[in-house]
């Protein structure tokens, strides 16, 4: 069973890449729809996000469900990146980049999180804001990045 999840999280992987690299082509607006706070999975579309920023195109980063931990400026992720960083410290750092991050308001509801505890420059997503974002016209669609 192990390996049947790490050969599906290597293609997902793959996937995810080869998705972003077409619509990164298309100087399209791309959206990074992160579900989980799996480190690995979490980091790979935030280095992702931050190579397409680096290349000149609009991203979009909507979290969803335990992704919403990331946008916590108090809930630091324990285990630092191959790069030293926290993920806290590339969302921010994406954001930076000029990434719009949009948090679900439910989610971040269910996770015990007020407005005082999102990362400075965080959307709170309530539905005209995700909605707009999810369909603007240069929109590719979405890259998941949830593999729990």
């Amino acid at each position: 069973m192990k390996t049947c999840k790490s050969r599906l999280i290597v293609l997902l992987s793959l996937l995810g890449f080869a998705f972003t690299q077409v619509a990164a082509d298309e100087s399209q607006t791309i959206i990074y729809y992160l579900t989980s706070d799996d480190a690995l999975s979490a980091e790979m579309a935030l280095e992702e996000a931050s190579r397409d920023l680096a290349s000149g195109h609009d991203v979009v980063i909507k979290l969803n469900h335990s992704a919403t931990s990331i946008a916590s400026n108090t809930l630091m992720s324990e285990a630092p990146s191959e790069t030293g960083m926290t993920l806290q410290q590339k969302l921010e750092g994406t954001l930076k980049q000029g990434a719009k991050v949009i948090i679900c308001p439910v989610c971040m509801t269910e996770s015990h999180m007020t407005e005082s505890d999102l990362i400075a420059g965080i959307i709170i997503g309530e539905p005209d804001v995700t909605s707009e974002a999810m369909t603007a016209k240069n929109a590719t669609g979405t890259a998941d990045h949830a593999w729990d």
